[in-house]
This record gives C-alpha cells, structure tokens and sequence, in this order.
C-alpha cells in the first residue's frame, strides 16, 4: 500500500491502536514526520520498524561501503529529487521476517 492511501487509514484508527509502519533506508525523517508524530498525536501505539540496510535492495545495488547505505542523511541534504530518485523509488523492502516479528513482539 502506497504512504498516501494509508495516511487516511490511520485517521479512523481508535486511540491506543497500534500503527506500524516500515521505515525504509532514508526515510527516517519523512517517516517520523509525517507518520509517527501525528499518529501519536492521535493517541496511537506508533511503532516505526527501522530496516537494516540488507533489507533494502539499495544494499545490493550500491554495497555497503556507499553513502547511499552508510550515510543516508548527505545524500538527502542534497534535496528532494535524490531523496526520492534513491530512495523512494529505487528501493525495494525485502523484511527479515524474524528481526521483524521479534522487534515488533516487544511493543505488543
């Protein structure tokens, strides 16, 4: 489901709810901004589930050495158009189903 589509989702949400959202690589910000602090404000259990960058299919592509998986804060002070080149549209999620289930089991 695409970030837009579930903003309107969790409006409806009851208070104490529990929202969880996939943080990919670089989003952080955007995530937390736009997503964390009005579902709170909601009075919802948030829950921001950070992937490690095996996770992203940004690992594969640019190896773990590169700015874009060791430092992805340079590459989004650049502006918007590589936040959202690299990171939101060259970016595949591909959970570790176990770091998932187990990072999320403590909250629940």
């Amino acid at each position: 489901m695409k970030h837009g589509a579930a903003m309107i989702h969790f409006l409806f949400l009851k208070p104490k709810s529990v929202f969880i959202q996939i943080v990919p690589l670089g989003t952080d910000w955007a995530a937390e901004t736009y997503y964390g602090e009005p579902a709170k404000k909601l009075g919802l259990k948030y829950i921001g589930y950070k992937i490690m960058p095996q996770e992203s299919s940004l690992y594969d592509d640019y190896g773990k050495d590169d700015p874009v998986i060791r430092d992805p804060d340079s590459l989004n002070d650049k502006g918007w158009e590589y936040t959202k080149k690299i990171y939101l549209q060259g970016q595949i999620v591909k959970l570790d189903l176990r770091r998932f289930r187990k990072s999320i089991s403590s909250f629940l």
